[in-house]
């Protein structure tokens, strides 16, 4: 099956097909990823770099509760989440994230990359509060 082309490039602006926005046009050809850190917590989003410890995500998501239908992140990075509404996740960052001591990175599949970014972000006028 012949795939289709997302950008063109016209007087050296490249230009993205308005279907593939939302995935290509933002990740840009990066590894979407969730990161374990000593202090930060975890977090998801697309790799930009990893050096030592140093870990900067695009389009991070903090993910405070997660339910996955295995035993651990690794499963989450495979499979994706199991009931979205038993996790806890921010919005994407606007700008990128630099952790600065990460202890773990794991590669998602496409399946748990967009079963990650399907979870709906809570807010400060959700039900839920900062208490608990």
């Amino acid at each position: 099956m012949e795939k289709k082309p997302t950008t063109i490039t016209i007087d050296e602006v490249k230009y993205v097909r308005a279907d593939s926005v939302g995935k290509q046009a933002i990740d840009d050809g990066l590894e979407y990823v969730i990161v374990r850190s000593r202090n930060q917590g975890v977090m998801s989003g697309y790799l930009v770099s990893h050096s030592g410890q140093e870990v900067t995500l695009r389009n991070a998501r903090q993910l405070w509760q997660w339910h996955v239908n295995g035993i651990a992140l690794p499963d989450l990075a495979n499979d994706g989440v199991g009931d979205e509404a038993k996790c806890r996740f921010s919005q994407p960052s606007e700008c990128d994230v630099t952790m600065l001591e990460a202890c773990g990175i794991l590669r998602c599949t496409e399946q748990a990359r967009d079963s990650l970014q399907g979870v709906k972000a809570l807010r400060n006028d959700s039900t839920v509060n900062s208490d608990g």
